[in-house]
């Protein structure tokens, strides 16, 4: 699963990487503790093809739901998809990119939760496959997102079995386009995916508290 990522890069190098504008009301600081249930940025892009970075707030809320439901779902099985009635129309018609630097995992040790920090071996942004929905809340639209997941590869297997399903930059633009409809298709680009070379350290557990943030959170300890 991912339940904790960073996204610090510059956001306008992060929208140029992603072919995006950014959306003029951008103003999200970095973070490298990004959780769930805060907005962050995404791409996504428009019928008439227009792309653009912007933010969103984690946490899936159908545009149907008609009060905001208790699960939010902040991951989703890229494998089963088109099973579960929450993700099945938003997977064919309102996918998004999310950005990201690195994403966190814990592993269960008998004296507590010892969290790993991932991202990309050449330190290159990322960006996640995510599928969005826009909810008209009490105050206003609502725009929400959720995180695809996928089998862990050999690097990241003894962590978690799990972990963000990661787009190359060849997928990136084809995962978000309105003319991707076709449940085989999408289906298609999940099971081609592939992740860059990926490394990881030991990072301290203060990230496992959302209102702790800044770039001391990914500095390694000692193994």
């Amino acid at each position: 699963m991912c339940g904790r990522y960073v996204i610090q890069s510059d956001p306008a190098d992060v929208a140029r990487a992603a072919g995006a504008q950014l959306a003029e009301t951008y103003a999200l600081p970095p973070t490298w503790n990004a959780a769930p249930a805060q907005f962050h940025p995404v791409v996504i892009a428009s019928e008439s093809g227009e792309v653009r970075m912007g933010p969103a707030r984690w946490g899936l809320v159908p545009s149907w739901a008609k009060e905001l439901p208790k699960t939010r779902p902040i991951n989703a099985r890229s494998e089963s998809l088109f099973e579960r009635p929450m993700f099945r129309h938003v997977a064919a018609t309102r996918r998004c990119l999310v950005p990201a630097d690195g994403w966190y995992e814990w592993v269960d040790l008998p004296e507590g939760k010892q969290p790993w920090y991932h991202c990309a071996a050449r330190g290159e942004p990322m960006f996640f496959a995510g599928l969005w929905d826009l909810w008209q809340s009490p105050d206003g639209p609502l725009p929400t997102y959720t995180i695809l997941t996928r089998d862990a590869v050999a690097e990241t297997a003894e962590i978690h079995d799990r972990m963000p399903m990661v787009l190359d930059e060849r997928d990136r633009a084809r995962w978000i386009s309105p003319q991707l409809r076709e449940r085989d298709a999408v289906n298609a680009l999940i099971a081609q995916s592939r992740p860059p070379p990926i490394r990881r350290w030991k990072v301290g557990r203060a990230v496992g508290k959302p209102s702790v943030d800044g770039p001391q959170l990914i500095e390694p300890i000692e193994a």
